[in-house]
Order: C-alpha cells, then structure tokens, then sequence
C-alpha cells in the first residue's frame, strides 16, 4: 500500500496463481509513498481508498488498457475529515464506525461512473458495453449508449462489434 501499487493473485487458480500472473495496480501518480489503503468489492469493481490523501478509485481488474487497469473514474475525494482512517473495511462494500456505531453500505452510481469514464475519450463502444455488461443494473445505461451511437452515426464496424457484445 505505501509504494502506491495493489498486487491481487488468483489463488483458486494454481496455474495462475503465481507472481507472473498477478494484476498489479499503480495507484500512484508520482514517485512518492501514497499511505495506508482499503480495498472494497462493490459490484465486481475494486475500490482502492487512499486514507492519508482521502479519495478512492474505481476498478474493473477485467478491463486492461495495454496491460495496464486503469481508474475508471477519476478520483473521488471523500468529504469526511475523520471517516477514511478510522473506518473498518469489511466484505461486501460494508464500511464500519465504531467511534459512531454507524454500518455504512457502498453503492456506486453506474451512471456518473460512466459518464467520467467516457469524457475521458478515446472509448470503443464494445469496451463500454462489456464494461456496463459486467455491473447489475445497468440495461438502462446500455440503451441509452447504444441510442447515442446511432444518433452521433458511430461507424458500423464499430456498432457491429458492440452489437456482437451484447449477443456473446
């Protein structure tokens, strides 16, 4: 955590349970050390909490951009001032206050998810639809970015191809 880099090995796997076949993620944006991190599973996407500078970052380990898995979001700052450090971080994106007694539950808005995702272009529209394909919820926003792509008269090859997504 403190180099800034979350190393995750399939360990139901031995064939790919070895170093080589880790998903290593960089979550730093320089050279210098990014503190203590929790990790949360929310929806198949892994939120890194970065509690010294109080943002998170969002994560799709299945959607690689050349053998790098980037942010899909850019990141969330976290308004609470005390939260961050001081919270438990348990399975299923349940977060814990002691100090409050308070439980929290994680959700994430598919639809600003998406939508930073895609103001930071260049995106196929067959990466977009495997990314909503793989989140709960998310017919809507999958209508909503296939209407789009034929009103802005997105090539065919590339509608053919998220078409052929959608019906894999």
């Amino acid at each position: 955590g403190l180099t800034g880099k979350v190393s995750l090995r399939n360990v139901t796997n031995l064939e790919q349970g070895t170093p080589e076949h880790d998903i290593v993620i960089d979550i730093s944006e320089s050279d210098a050390p990014v503190g203590p991190l929790r990790l949360s599973v929310v929806d198949n996407l892994l939120i890194v909490h970065c509690l010294e500078r109080m943002v998170a970052l969002i994560f799709d380990i299945r959607h690689k951009e050349r053998d790098m898995v980037p942010s899909l979001i850019s990141p969330c700052t976290v308004s609470s001032q005390e939260g961050l450090v001081i919270w438990d971080y348990l399975d299923g994106g349940i977060v814990l206050d002691a100090t409050k007694g308070v439980v929290y539950q994680l959700r994430l808005d598919c639809g600003i998810i998406l939508e930073d995702f895609l103001s930071r272009p260049p995106h196929e529209l067959a990466t977009v639809l495997k990314l909503l394909l793989r989140r709960t919820g998310c017919r809507d926003h999958i209508v909503q970015l296939l209407r789009k792509g034929l009103v802005s008269k997105t090539n065919s090859s590339e509608m053919a191809q998220g078409f052929q997504v959608l019906n894999s």
